[in-house]
């Protein structure tokens, strides 16, 4: 997994290498000192480790300038999933993996209840039909592994939250 490097280059190639670091790490033990970071972006990644009470607090928060903030990114569903799981969701996916997506509501109570941290602003973003759209069509292994859900309109379920929070 190459992922800082190709991120990396892409900086550069905007110009912006000097105030962009890729890296590759666990969000459980992130190797930087308190108060490093202006602003804390993650994209299609935070719903896999950041959905328990006080992570953001504890791990992220911490990371932040007193006047930073995070702008998150993740998959979710538009409303909370029915059960039994629809059966084109597991296509591509395990019952176990579709626990890592939660509807919008279910995230804004998280961060509401989180310690010294202020949701700054929590919505759906209209994209979502775009954004599946492009990801799909690369040839990235989980990409193709996705498809058989998403033919099967699975799409009818998701969303894509954006979310911003900082210090209180």
């Amino acid at each position: 997994m190459d992922f800082p490097y190709e991120n990396y280059e892409f900086f550069r190639s905007l110009g912006i290498e000097e105030q962009i670091f890729p890296i590759y790490a666990d969000a459980n033990a992130l190797p930087f000192a308190e108060g490093f970071f202006d602003a804390v972006i993650s994209v299609d990644a935070y719903h896999y480790f950041g959905a328990e009470a006080g992570f953001f607090s504890e791990k992220i928060l911490p990371l932040l300038k007193p006047d930073g903030f995070a702008a998150l990114i993740f998959p979710g569903w538009k409303a909370p999933l029915p059960t039994p799981v629809p059966q084109e969701l597991l296509l591509s996916w395990t019952e176990e993996d579709l626990t890592t997506f939660q509807p919008i509501q279910w995230w804004k109570k998280l961060f509401e209840q989180e310690e010294h941290t202020r949701l700054l602003s929590i919505a759906e973003l209209s994209c979502v039909d775009e954004a599946w759209a492009d990801w799909l069509a690369t040839d990235n292994p989980y990409a193709i592994g996705d498809r058989p859900s998403m033919e099967h309109s699975a799409g009818k379920y998701m969303n894509f939250i954006f979310l911003t929070a900082c210090h209180k």
